[in-house]
């Protein structure tokens, strides 16, 4: 018997609920007016709100090596973030995210991690849209990297 003429296993439910795509992250529930406005809520949301944090350097469209955010440690940071095609991203969040603005009215956003102790496991990534424009994003991730 050859493996064409083999059937398909139907899935379990199990296997049906882990292949279901899950959202990468959640929504904080507002629609900030400005990039620092959305880092005061992350920076609240982890703890670390006027307290020392050390730079998290990553990448940007404009090249490698910036600060494009802050830690506390590994597993708890908050990032700046532009996404190019946010309006696709945007649509798609829509159906499960509660805003159909997930990464922001013009693509910028910050990103809160916490992966030791999130308030909910499922929620170890949230999202603080902005509706700050890309030029206001670069301004920040400049200021950073340069202060270092």
């Amino acid at each position: 018997m050859n493996s064409d003429s083999k059937q398909a296993k139907p899935l379990t439910p199990y296997k049906q609920e882990q292949l279901k795509q899950q959202p990468r992250e959640a929504w904080c529930g507002k629609m900030h007016s400005n990039i620092e406005e959305a880092i005061v809520c992350a920076e609240t949301n982890l703890g670390m709100h006027r307290k020392p944090a050390q730079p998290y350097w990553g990448k940007t469209r404009f090249g490698e090596g910036v600060i494009v955010g802050w830690q506390v440690n590994d597993a708890k940071r908050y990032r700046l973030d532009f996404t190019p095609n946010f309006q696709e991203e945007n649509a798609k969040a829509a159906e499960w995210a509660g805003t159909a603005e997930l990464k922001g009215s013009q693509g910028v956003h910050v990103n809160e991690e916490n992966f030791h102790d999130p308030i909910d496991k499922n929620r170890s990534r949230i999202c603080h849209p902005t509706q700050a424009s890309l030029q206001w994003a670069d301004t920040y991730w400049r200021k950073w990297t340069k202060s270092r």
